[in-house]
């Protein structure tokens, strides 16, 4: 089915969206997250403060500018492929179709990830994200609301999301070259046999 075309008005609103973003990445590049104010990324976007208040609640959410999306799309993922699949299949094949999207945009993941780890306030808001994500295995793995369940299925998200951390760490360590996909499908396999024999 084709997409529903946009109206004008969409259209406008996604254009502004994204020159804040641009806006925004730029200027933390240039001066650092702390160096850098909600009016600046106004002014060199062209609109005014009150404009970005209303796409954006706080100048930390648009260094983030796809985490609300992106985790929405993952859980829609996880949901899909949890009415076929057990749960470590149904999260690794979740886990690597967002990683997919991550690599059609290396280099912008790149350039936020060096604004991060420069900032301690996007870090800690960093952990918080990654945060969510766990919640959301958690709760996917854990809806028949079973006890034992539930306690087994937070330890489970835990140990995804501690995975899903490193990889993107040893990608992002090496400029974003190599082939993220597979080495977390050898993540995901060592989650999946231990690491018995291997250390």
């Amino acid at each position: 089915m084709d997409a529903v075309p946009k109206s004008r008005r969409e259209q406008k609103k996604a254009e502004v969206r994204e020159a804040l973003v641009q806006a925004a990445d730029t200027l933390f590049v240039e001066q650092g997250y702390e160096g850098t104010t909600v009016d600046q990324i106004a002014e060199r976007a062209g609109v005014s403060r009150r404009t970005f208040f209303r796409y954006f609640p706080s100048k930390e959410a648009i260094a983030f500018p796809r985490a609300e999306e992106r985790r929405d799309a993952f859980r829609t993922l996880l949901l899909e492929r949890f009415a076929e699949q057990d749960a470590l299949p149904a999260v690794r094949a979740a886990c690597l179709e967002v990683g997919k999207m991550m690599v059609f945009t290396s280099e912008e993941e790149l350039r936020r990830q060096k604004v991060v780890d420069a900032s301690p306030t996007l870090l800690a808001a960093d952990l918080e994200i990654y945060r969510a994500w766990e919640q959301v295995i958690a709760e996917a793995v854990t809806r028949s609301g079973e006890p034992e369940r539930a306690r087994v299925g937070k330890l489970f998200a835990a140990a995804t999301i501690g995975i899903v951390r490193s990889v993107l760490r040893a990608w992002f360590d090496a400029g974003c070259e190599g082939d993220v996909i597979k080495m977390a499908e050898e993540a995901f396999a060592l989650l999946e046999t231990g690491f018995g024999g291997r250390l």
